[in-house]
């Protein structure tokens, strides 16, 4: 039973759709910078690697561009998890409007009722 719970409670913290997105990635944390590559995106988030981990909870600058796209996306996000690999979940704190609309096209989902309590669109 403990088994079936603790699944549902995973599946509920997924809000979003992910995709698979390999870009270069500039990671800002208080003054220092890093590169690393993504692995895939969603409209809350994205997951990348940079050969180091970051603590939990820290806040980050991220940029990056979406294929065929030439606007480049900046956005605040704060380290929201670090896997086994070091690979960083960062969960959007702040993004612009035009950014969202780009990722929503990438990702093929424009539906506005999707849950967007975890980050503020400007």
């Amino acid at each position: 039973m403990f088994k079936a719970a603790r699944g549902t409670m995973f599946e509920n913290r997924r809000h979003f759709v992910r995709v698979p997105l390999q870009t270069a990635v500039t990671c800002r944390v208080e003054d220092q910078t890093f590169q690393g590559t993504s692995s895939n995106i969603s409209q809350g988030g994205i997951l990348f690697e940079m050969g180091r981990s970051l603590p939990v909870g820290a806040n980050v600058r991220l940029s990056f561009r979406l294929p065929g796209r030439d606007l480049r996306i900046d956005t605040n996000g704060v380290v929201a998890r670090v896997d086994d690999r070091q690979r960083i979940g960062v969960q959007f704190t702040r993004i612009g409007a035009r950014e969202l609309d780009l990722i929503r096209d990438l990702i093929g989902s424009d539906d506005a009722d999707t849950p967007q309590t975890s980050y503020k669109p400007t």
